[in-house]
């Protein structure tokens, strides 16, 4: 679902357009973009006609003029919601706006990154909506100092949205949700060789985000906490009366001796010696 490949369409300035018309008679299930993240941010416009934006579990829909911003790692895709949509994409990296070294917005850009903040996704300024015609233009023609018009044009954008209140604290929720999530993944998955990269795999994000996030809302990295896991549930298993070698296979230990000097590192005794004074009689 992690989806970056528009970033081959950067060139001197991180950032790739999107337009056209779609029809309903030529896509599937009127589908115009299929759900997808990435960790940039995303402007979409509709020019004409109506389109029907899909953010998380939020649907909105767009009508000509009004314009949707995507935060970083938000599961997005569009569908049409009318026959016909004339619309105007620009993706891009926020890079562009912390070129300059203690820049004040570089703060902004960091707490979007991690999930601190976040845009309210639809948006109906005509100032906003003329800015991405503007960009649209721009990147068509290409002329003198194009790059530098976008890059002033994006920070516009970013200075309306900031100043008409749409930029908003995330509550701790989303943190929960993450946790949540994650808790879920490692229940399933635990008894496999897995790592923080198939974790950010299956949950669609960007490995080094995932792991920070993850250090945020765990206190600890995922390796650690996955152990500290494995060692729960072989607990609860030795308990049961579970033999030390069977429950060192079902924790997702590769042998009985690697799991014997873990489960003592993490408990001060053997796990033997654990099961013979907690187990069943």
């Amino acid at each position: 679902m992690y989806n970056d490949s528009y970033r081959r369409r950067f060139t001197t300035i991180p950032a790739a357009v999107s337009y056209g018309t779609a029809r309903a008679c030529n896509l599937k299930n009127g589908i115009i973009t299929p759900a997808h993240n990435h960790n940039d941010c995303e402007l979409f416009t509709v020019k004409r006609g109506e389109a029907r934006l899909i953010v998380g579990a939020e649907e909105i829909i767009l009508r000509e003029g009004e314009s949707a911003i995507i935060n970083p790692y938000e599961i997005h895709s569009v569908l049409l919601a009318s026959d016909t949509v004339e619309y105007f994409c620009v993706t891009f990296s926020l890079s562009v706006l912390i070129a300059v070294k203690q820049h004040p917005v570089t703060e902004l850009c960091d707490k979007l990154l991690i999930g601190e903040v976040r845009f309210n996704n639809k948006n109906d300024s005509a100032e906003i909506f003329e800015l991405m015609n503007e960009i649209e233009r721009l990147f068509s023609e290409k002329s003198n100092g194009w790059e530098l018009f976008i890059s002033a044009d994006i920070f516009r954008i970013f200075a309306l949205l900031i100043s008409s209140g749409e930029c908003i604290p995330v509550r701790s929720g989303r943190k929960k949700l993450f946790s949540r999530h994650v808790n879920e993944f490692i229940e399933e998955r635990y008894c496999d060789h897995i790592t923080s990269h198939d974790a950010a795999l299956a949950l669609s994000y960007d490995q080094s985000y995932f792991c920070r996030l993850f250090k945020s809302s765990f206190g600890k990295s995922f390796g650690d906490y996955l152990t500290f896991f494995r060692i729960n549930k072989a607990k609860e298993l030795l308990l049961g009366g579970e033999s030390v070698s069977v429950t060192a296979i079902k924790t997702g230990f590769d042998s009985t001796s690697y799991f014997t000097r873990v489960f003592k590192k993490h408990t001060m005794m053997l796990p033997s010696k654990y099961a013979e004074l907690y187990g069943k009689p």
